[in-house]
């Protein structure tokens, strides 16, 4: 795997998931050219932020050092990803929705500091002044080891780059969520 990975790097998803990633954007850049429709397709890098979805890692984390029950960890948590703050998805969409581009363009939008789960899983304890307790399961196929992406289009394209710091915005989804529960 070639890491940063740039929007022209080769495409071949290794999940399902992915496969239906890569198909809408085809759908929509396709759509944009029969139509003559301005297309964009952003690919997001691991999302994550307040309100987050509960079935999702950082959610079952937080929920986890809130009640102190166990937290399944699936691999060893040497796996890295790009985690980025909904606020900088947000401020993407705004500006690939209102900019010039060339029809059927696509821009990675990622938060420029991949991290390992197991520093996130440390990061969380600190900020929730609690120990979570980690249960081991196989890391399953279809799970890459490493994700990162190059955002230098977006960034020429758009004006755009992630603004939020992982920390920063791990403890403001952290904060979040232990107030609403």
């Amino acid at each position: 795997t070639v890491t940063p990975t740039s929007e022209g790097h080769e495409k071949s998803p290794i999940s399902p998931y992915g496969v239906t990633k890569l198909a809408a954007e085809n759908l929509v850049t396709l759509f944009g050219s029969e139509f003559g429709m301005n297309t964009v397709s952003l690919r997001y890098f691991t999302v994550f932020g307040p309100r987050q979805r509960p079935d999702m890692a950082f959610s079952k984390l937080i929920e986890s050092a809130r009640q102190g029950m166990s937290f399944p960890l699936h691999g060893d948590g040497s796996q890295v990803r790009d985690f980025t703050f909904v606020r900088d998805v947000v401020e993407a969409n705004k500006l690939a929705a209102f900019s010039n581009v060339n029809p059927g363009s696509v821009f990675n939008i990622g938060g420029g500091s991949p991290v390992s789960m197991i520093t996130a899983i440390t990061m969380l304890e600190d900020i929730t002044s609690s120990k979570i307790e980690i249960e081991h399961f196989p890391i399953g196929p279809s799970n890459p080891t490493l994700t990162f992406a190059d955002c230098t289009a977006a960034e020429k394209s758009l004006g755009w780059k992630p603004k939020m710091d992982f920390y920063s915005g791990l403890k403001e989804q952290a904060m979040y969520q232990l107030a609403r529960l």
